[in-house]
């Protein structure tokens, strides 16, 4: 291995378990340095070294105090994965907002705001089949299957195929697309299955339509369902006179659930 001394094994010994405790050792500078490097790239859009595969001495990290600190509480954890990932999800960095402001407008490296990242495949589908309260029906698969829970990618749905799912045909995570694509626009608009969850007699359009509430508490509901937050001002005045200019009660419900679910607000970890 890299900077260490050569393996002994015998002929019946597994190689893997040498290769295994060379991870592990706590003098290996490789590993440690390379795991947290590419969780934290995971949750906050790019690595400490960007491109997370290019780990170079020219091509030095945007903060190499940070990537040892990781590192040193990667190690000390005993290579705990569970740790590191509630480490790096109850940061600071992790916690800002994305919304720029003067002081941190032209960063794109240092992490001064968060970075924008769009829903992968597997979770945009389960968020929608959460908002919708309808679940997306996975052929030999029970009921209540989310995506995120699928095996690999032999499961035929069209919707993960056209957001980036990965067809693992090689290592790489390149294999997964998460840059936006006109294809992806379509299907927002002509998906079977959004329309199917939206269409769902027992699903949570139908039982907005038939809700005797106010209609601005029913678009407050909404908001907070579906992007976590409430209407603003402009907002809420379009949706009432969206649903008062509709005849017919269910459709209008369903438009108004399907353009939020288009929105980047939902969309985008913000």
């Amino acid at each position: 291995p890299l900077g260490g001394a050569e393996f002994v094994t015998g002929r019946h010994d597994d190689p893997r378990i040498n290769l295994m405790q060379w991870m592990r050792n706590r003098d290996n500078p490789f590993f440690a340095r390379t795991m947290v490097n590419r969780m934290w790239a995971h949750f906050l859009g790019r690595g400490i070294v960007h491109p997370i595969d290019d780990a170079r001495s020219t091509n030095p990290p945007s903060n190499p105090e940070l990537l040892d600190a990781l590192a040193q509480e990667f190690i000390e954890s005993g290579f705990d994965v569970k740790h590191l990932v509630r480490v790096i999800t109850l940061s600071y960095a992790y916690g800002l907002e994305s919304a720029p402001h003067a002081g941190n407008a032209g960063d794109s490296q240092t992490f001064a705001r968060f970075y924008p990242r769009r829903l992968t495949a597997e979770v945009l589908l389960d968020a929608i089949s959460e908002v919708l309260d309808v679940p997306t029906e996975f052929p030999g698969f029970p009921v209540g299957t989310r995506a995120i829970e699928l095996p690999d990618e032999n499961v035929a749905e069209h919707f993960l195929d056209v957001f980036g799912r990965p067809s693992r045909m090689s290592a790489c995570e390149c294999e997964r697309v998460d840059a936006p694509a006109l294809t992806q626009a379509l299907e927002l608009v002509n998906s079977v299955e959004i329309q199917r969850k939206l269409s769902n007699t027992a699903g949570y359009a139908a039982r907005l339509a038939s809700s005797d509430q106010l209609p601005a508490e029913l678009a407050n509901e909404v908001f907070n369902r579906v992007l976590t937050r409430q209407p603003r001002p402009e907002e809420l005045k379009a949706v009432i006179d969206y649903l008062e200019a509709e005849s017919n009660r269910t459709v209008a419900w369903q438009n108004v659930l399907w353009s939020l679910l288009a929105t980047s607000d939902f969309l985008f970890n913000q």
